[in-house]
């Protein structure tokens, strides 16, 4: 007998969490015509749905764990690092609310390339290494690997900014010959 599931790629944190549910993402897990049932009836109803076979169920969570709960330990260390400097607890997780919610509405309205702000999309090692300098520990690790993912991400967008104004110009010839 086939068998199928589906999970909210959303973070469930009490159970009204059911009326916030139709802009989130439902993953379908599993093989058979289950699976391809479960599918079609949740994009009938207008939802978003992907689908993955049960051997990827586990990296699909931990890509959720990466983009929620991890979200909240990082969002937990930027705030510690505001206490060093001399803000209170409270003042230190709200000073952060601006930020944080700006740069995920940019994130979900553009894409990561265009969200991508700061030292590492201005090639500004410069600036890394003075962080560096003062972090240590565990903030330092996590600065450093993620700095190391976001040069990466800074590369992709210049390298499709270049792509895009190699392209223009090409454009830009046609129209003048």
């Amino acid at each position: 007998m086939d068998t199928a599931t589906v999970h909210p790629l959303y973070a469930v944190s009490s159970r009204d969490v059911w009326k916030e549910l139709a802009d989130a993402w439902f993953c379908v897990e599993g093989e058979g015509e289950a699976a391809g049932l479960l599918a079609d009836a949740f994009r009938q109803i207008g939802l978003h749905v992907e689908s993955i076979q049960t051997s990827e169920k586990v990296r699909y969570h931990a890509a959720a764990v990466m983009a929620s709960n991890l979200v909240v330990g990082l969002y937990s260390r930027a705030a510690a690092e505001l206490e060093l400097c001399g803000y209170s607890p409270e003042a230190a997780e709200q000073a952060l609310v601006p930020l944080f919610l700006g740069n995920a509405r940019h994130l979900a309205a553009d894409g990561v390339e265009a969200a991508l702000t700061g030292p590492a999309q201005r090639g500004d090692m410069q600036t890394i290494e003075a962080h560096l300098g003062v972090l240590d520990g565990d903030d330092k690790e996590i600065y450093q690997l993620l700095t190391k993912e976001l040069l990466d991400i800074a590369k992709r967008r210049r390298a499709h900014e270049a792509q895009k104004a190699c392209a223009d110009a090409i454009d830009h010839q046609k129209g003048n010959a």
